[in-house]
């Protein structure tokens, strides 16, 4: 699964890139929010966003983006203070109004937690809604859940809450 997931999102990244007419819009964003890991208490975390996106039909973009997410870790890992989760993932756009939109959103997971020993990867599916305030800046509340995989075979899982403050370029 993983193979045909970032299979499709370099080849997405190639199109993209090959011709600047693929891409009608995108996000550079900030967020606050909180990642829980399963057993543990939520850690704060704080957040980069990259999205670009296609119109591929009346209100439907798809198009790609990444996340980077530092996030307190201090309470899964009593001697580690921050954690790391890096996104990227193909991710599908419907607008509902001039303002209002959706979107979901499944990419690949990869992170660690303090040092090189608690590396981590897996999949992560998300949904979020966001209000465009001006052409220019939005808002967006998104919840991602991952199911991750230690080095080691540990599996365990996070649920993530962000709010995201969105610039915008393009439609």
């Amino acid at each position: 699964m993983k193979t045909v997931l970032l299979s499709t999102i370099v080849v997405g990244l190639l199109l993209t890139s090959a011709n600047a007419n693929i891409i009608d819009r995108g996000h550079f964003g900030i967020s606050l929010g909180s990642v829980k890991f399963e057993n543990a208490d939520a850690g704060a975390s704080i957040g980069f966003i990259s999205k670009f996106e296609k119109n591929v039909f009346s209100d439907f973009y798809v198009g790609l983006g990444t996340n980077l997410e530092i996030f307190d870790a201090s309470d899964i890992v009593p001697d580690e203070d921050l954690g790391l989760l890096v996104d990227i993932y193909p991710i599908i756009t419907y607008d509902i109004t001039k303002n209002l939109s959706v979107n979901a959103s499944y990419a690949y997971t990869t992170g660690y937690i303090g040092n090189s020993s608690n590396n981590f990867d897996g999949t992560t599916a998300g949904f979020g809604i966001a209000y465009k305030f001006t052409d220019k800046f939005e808002i967006e509340a998104k919840y991602k859940y991952s199911d991750l995989e230690t080095d080691n075979n540990v599996k365990f899982d996070t649920d993530r809450i962000n709010l995201a403050f969105n610039f915008r370029f393009g439609k």
